[in-house]
Order: structure tokens, then sequence, then C-alpha cells
């Protein structure tokens, strides 16, 4: 299928007809699918199918809920999506249709809240810019702002500015967190709460909008004790974002793939959400581009917390194999004859494409190699 195909389908498939979300909180992944889908080659028939299976699960667009409040009111408020998206499309018409410039002054400001609707507004961002999909990007910006999720704290902008200043390796941070007792309790107790239990959300996503509006001081001390070392660092010592974004999809996808939880379905969508950011940090300016992968870390330590800090103690396997291109190519075949599910697709294929510059950028192929194995041969795990 060729990309002028896939943009038909991405077309008859867009929110304009089918809502962001169904089921009262799940989003909507057809785009996402389709993407990844064909960046493994899948055929035309088999993308056909994955959309034929799954657009009856969507709902309309009146499963949005309208409402007349202004724009700035209606952050984080998820109501009036179709406003949101409205809104936007203006934006890109006032600029010329330089879908670039776009993300690039208005991704910064919801970049904050990325958190909301398990990080799928910037998810789906990510994906559409990769795929070139202008209605994708459109709905992505409109996700992130309906669904704001901020950290809660009064960390000064110049404190927060030490991230990356601290002595701890990603891993030891989270080995800390798994330390913090009460807070696992405070969290189970918290999110039950009012103030959660009506938003309509999962368990996982109520854990997170708690540790978020709650605990936010907790997730800073945990972020600011990271130690960012030089290979993210430019020659004057100051963090690179291109680099840093990278550097944090292989984090995350080794966190997946160590978390004794095997295939832990939010640990995956640290993975797709990182990568969905390596994908825009190149066209934001610099102290956007720390900013917002600064909130991608505190974030990523929440989606840790609320999924019960899994020990990370699975074993990392060695790859022996010889033909590595011929190893992908069985996996994506396995990929694309057993699964079913746009989230396994979306994790092979992400796994995939970073594989091919690990060495040069100093990763272990077999993280990426093990992740994609991970997610075809085990059930999700969900908590």
């Amino acid at each position: 299928m060729n990309s002028a195909d896939v943009g038909k389908i991405l077309a008859a498939t867009s929110t304009a007809k089918y809502f962001i979300e169904y089921g009262g909180f799940l989003s909507n992944h057809v785009s996402h699918g389709v993407i990844a889908l064909h960046r493994l080659e899948a055929s035309p028939d088999h993308i056909q199918r994955f959309v034929d299976d799954l657009l009856p699960k969507l709902e309309d667009t009146n499963s949005d809920k309208p409402d007349s409040r202004s724009f700035e009111e209606l952050r984080g408020q998820r109501v009036g999506y179709y406003s949101l998206l409205q809104h936007y499309d203006h934006l890109l018409l006032d600029i010329g249709g330089d879908v670039e410039k776009l993300i690039r002054e208005e991704y910064p400001k919801v970049n904050a809240g990325l958190a909301g609707s398990a990080l799928h507004g910037t998810i789906h961002l990510g994906y559409a810019y990769a795929a070139g999909y202008k209605q994708g990007i459109l709905e992505g910006l409109a996700y992130t702002y309906h669904s704001y999720r901020p950290v809660v704290s009064k960390r000064s902008m110049e404190e927060l500015s030490h991230f990356g200043n601290g002595n701890t390796d990603i891993l030891s941070v989270l080995k800390n967190v798994r330390k913090k007792h009460d807070l696992f309790y405070a969290m189970q107790m918290g999110s039950e709460k009012e103030e959660y239990s009506s938003l309509g959300l999962g368990k996982f996503q109520r854990n997170v909008c708690y540790l978020l509006k709650e605990k936010g001081e907790v997730l800073y001390d945990h972020l600011l004790s990271l130690k960012l070392d030089a290979t993210v660092r430019n020659a004057d010592g100051e963090l690179d974002p291109v680099q840093l974004a990278r550097r944090l999809v292989y984090w995350s996808t080794m966190i997946y793939i160590l978390a004794e939880k095997k295939n832990d379905f939010f640990l995956l969508h640290g993975v797709t959400c990182a990568w969905a950011l390596h994908t825009i940090i190149p066209i934001l300016r610099k102290l956007d581009g720390i900013v917002g992968l600064r909130h991608y870390v505190a974030v990523l330590i929440a989606v840790y917390i609320a999924q019960g800090a899994p020990a990370l103690t699975s074993e990392l396997k060695t790859c022996d194999v010889i033909d590595v291109k011929g190893e992908w190519d069985n996996i994506v075949s396995q990929t694309l004859d057993t699964c079913t599910d746009e989230h396994c697709y979306k994790l092979v294929q992400v796994c995939r494409e970073m594989a091919q510059d690990a060495q040069r950028y100093g990763e272990d192929v077999n993280v990426y190699m093990q992740a994609a194995r991970n997610v075809i041969e085990h059930g999700f795990f969900y908590e």
C-alpha cells in the first residue's frame, strides 16, 4: 500500500467521522495502527482488516460534549473536542498551512499535560507527524489540550532547570521509588476519592491523576535526582534535546522489558509516547524540547508508580543472531501473523526502527529485539 492509499484510509477514519474516544475513556487508535502497519510494510488487505475490525468499536461525533466556554477555559475539561479541533485548524490556516510551525508554537503550550488520556494525545500527534498526516496533527494537539493533566508543584522554573544534574541513573531512580511504601498506600486510598472516581476513568488513569495533582513534589524529587551524562549533552555540556529524546526511547524500552510484570500495558505506552516525542523534538526550539522531555520523565515516573512500581528484575537476554535483518523480518512476520492489537504493531514498529541505529548511539540492540518479542509472546498485563 502506497502513502497515498494510506492517506485515504486515514482521511476516511478520522475524527471527523469517529470520535477521539469510545467506551467512556478509551482512545481511538485507528490512525496509530494504520501508520504503524504501513511502516511495518503490512499488505493492503491486512491494514484494511485491522480497520474493519476496529471501526465497529468506535463512536460517532455525537459522543463529544459540546461546551460554549472559551478555548482557554476548556483546557483539561475533556469536553468540546471539536471546538478545540476547529481552533487548531484556524491557527494552521492563519500560518499558511505550515504544520511544523504549528507544532513548534502550540505543542509547548500543552506538553505539560501530556499524561492525560494515558499519553495518547502526544502519541497521536507523533504518529501523525511521522506520517505527514495533517488532520492527525490537529487531532493530536486538540486531544492533548482536551485531556490536559499537568504535574502540580510549587517548584520554580529555576529549580526545574537543574533537570539532569542529579547523581542517579534512571534505573536507580525507579528503584528508589519502590522504597516509598507510604506513597503507594496514599495513591491507593487517594485515587478512590470522589474527585477522581467521578472522572469515569480506569484505575490506572485515576492513579496518575492523583499522583500528578497531589504528589507532584515527590515526582519532582525523583526527577531532579536523575543524572544525564555526556552522551546526551553537546560540547558545552548543555543538554541536547534530540539526543536526549532518543535516549528516553531506549530507557523506556528497557524499563518495559525489565519489569517483572511481562508486557505491562501502560509501560508499553511509555515507549510509544517517547518515540512520538522523538519524532517531533527536532522541530521544537531547544529549550522547549528540553522542557518537554522533562515533563515526559516526570510522567514516566508517575506511570511506573501507578502500575505499582514493578521490580525491574527480568533478565536482559543476549541476542546471538547472526542475520539481524533476517531476525527482524521474522519478528515482523510473526507480528503480522499472530497479533491483532494496534499496541503490538506500534511496539514492534518502534523497536525495529530504533534498532537500526542502536549501535551508533551506544545502545544494546538486544533491548529492542527482546521488547519486540515480549509483546508478541505475552498477553498484556494491565494491573
